[in-house]
């Protein structure tokens, strides 16, 4: 998977080498939805977040919106019967380059948002919060991009996928009408 540092990338070989089936690498759908999303959660919040469809892929390039590279992740499995009858779009792993300096750490910062019912310690849902302290973008760091991504204070490790907005591509994602897609606020310290 090219958006891996080269230490992830070994150890994503290693998993790949040792995982068969429901494990095996690419997008596996649960049992769940009846329509297939532009953005797609994917359940691991600081590696790859979300994928987003071939729609939104073309969507950010008619606006000449620039993003650092999009690379396609195949559906391989799919166990909603539902969607099982309905082609998936391509799906893509979409990187944007550093745009922002982080700051100091916070604790409670908003990470992701639960649906109601999907899990039993919190039925109602709501907005997940990070409850260890993490590190926040930098006031006045910002170079303007209206896609980007944090610089990593580790330069081995860093990550193209953490991605953040400009009001530009929220009110293009209005017009579009991409479905699944949530923002939140930056606040910045």
């Amino acid at each position: 998977m090219d958006f891996l540092s080269d230490s992830r990338q070994k150890d994503y070989k290693e998993f790949c080498d040792i995982q068969t089936g429901d494990n095996s690498p690419g997008i596996h759908i649960d049992d769940v939805g009846r329509e297939w999303p532009d953005i797609l959660a994917s359940g691991h919040i600081t590696l790859v977040p979300f994928f987003v469809s071939e729609r939104v892929i073309q969507s950010l390039r008619d606006e000449e919106i620039p993003f650092r590279r999009a690379i396609e992740i195949p559906v391989t499995s799919i166990e909603s019967s539902a969607l099982r009858s309905i082609a998936p779009p391509k799906y893509y792993v979409l990187e944007a380059d550093i745009g922002i300096e982080l700051g100091e750490e916070m604790k409670d910062v908003p990470v992701g948002y639960l649906p109601p019912g999907k899990l039993a310690s919190i039925p109602a849902g709501g907005i997940i919060t990070q409850e260890r302290p993490c590190p926040c973008p930098a006031y006045n760091s910002w170079n303007g991009s209206p896609l980007f991504t944090e610089k990593s204070p580790d330069v081995e490790n860093q990550q193209y996928t953490r991605l953040y907005c400009d009001h530009s591509v929220t009110f293009l994602a209005m017009k579009e009408k991409w479905t699944n897609f949530k923002a939140t606020e930056l606040h910045v310290i």
